[in-house]
């Protein structure tokens, strides 16, 4: 798969803006009684990702700035929810804060997507361990397709790479690629001993962390986007809809840990074909 290739966000089927609103706070709704009667803070144990949700054939890589270190892609994985059961956490993931639910897709109702509209202040729900745990330490791509429904304080969700598990000596460290509605901002986090930690920023007034320097980022609620991060080395490239936004250098890549998704405070948030990809320095 070629490393310049860009991904090509699925589009859902258009709804008028009210249709979409309403669809929205149905789902919040939703989510006030189910998540009162159906989960705890911790989901059901971890596994290896196995089943129709491990495919082996996801979306292509998005486009990398001029002299880019050449890379191929290793293991990958993928899911993107549609045969997990309503009002459940997904098979082989562990939410360790917040409550994660599978729920329609308000844009589309037939589409079955991961949700998280709790409140809680740092919520994470991470794969299983097969998808992230067992990649080599050299690089790690992750995208997913994110739409943010609701909130006040906060609005908008992320990626989680590098989680730390239980029996590590830095158990629940990681970081976080998220995009903020309200701020128009995308941030890289670090999150150690439970305190999360804002250090690498991409906006319009920003050019000190990011080195494409300031950049103009517009998002709007109930919209789609896709939302896709590739470390390999010490640079993080963070890319929205195939274009590249950001390039941040936070140090080497973390080595092995789970992936996941992560909502902040009072944002609602659904999420759609997560996947992960093992990415390798090419030889020669």
């Amino acid at each position: 798969m070629p490393a310049d290739a860009s991904p090509e966000p699925r589009t859902p089927n258009p709804e008028p803006r009210s249709t979409g609103r309403l669809a929205a706070r149905a789902l919040v709704a939703l989510f006030t009684v189910a998540c009162a009667a159906a989960f705890p803070a911790e989901g059901p144990p971890g596994a290896n990702v196995s089943g129709d949700d491990a495919a082996s054939v996801p979306a292509p890589a998005p486009a990398g700035p001029p002299h880019e270190p050449r890379f191929t892609y290793g293991r990958q994985y993928t899911w993107d929810f549609q045969k997990e059961k309503i009002a459940t956490l997904p098979t082989d993931w562990r939410s360790h804060a917040g409550c994660w639910l599978i729920t329609a897709d308000a844009s589309d109702p037939a589409n079955h997507v991961l949700t998280q509209a709790s409140g809680a202040a740092y919520a994470r729900c991470v794969a299983g361990d097969g998808a992230g745990g067992d990649l080599a330490p050299a690089g790690v791509e992750v995208s997913v397709r994110l739409q943010a429904l609701g909130g006040r304080e906060t609005v908008g969700g992320g990626v989680i790479l590098g989680h730390q598990p239980a029996r590590s000596p830095q158990a629940g460290a990681h970081y976080i690629l998220r995009v903020e509605f309200n701020e128009a901002t995308l941030a890289l986090w670090r999150v150690e001993a439970g305190n999360p930690q804002r250090f690498l920023i991409a906006s319009s007034d920003r050019a000190d962390t990011n080195r494409l320097g300031p950049r103009t980022l517009t998002f709007e609620k109930g919209k789609w986007l896709t939302l896709a991060a590739r470390w390999l080395g010490d640079e993080l490239r963070a890319f929205i809809d195939g274009q590249i936004v950001a390039l941040f250098s936070p140090g080497a890549a973390p080595a092995g840990g789970g992936v996941g998704l992560w909502t902040m405070r009072d944002a609602v948030t659904s999420f759609d074909d997560f996947t992960v990809k093992e990415v390798l320095p090419a030889a020669g």
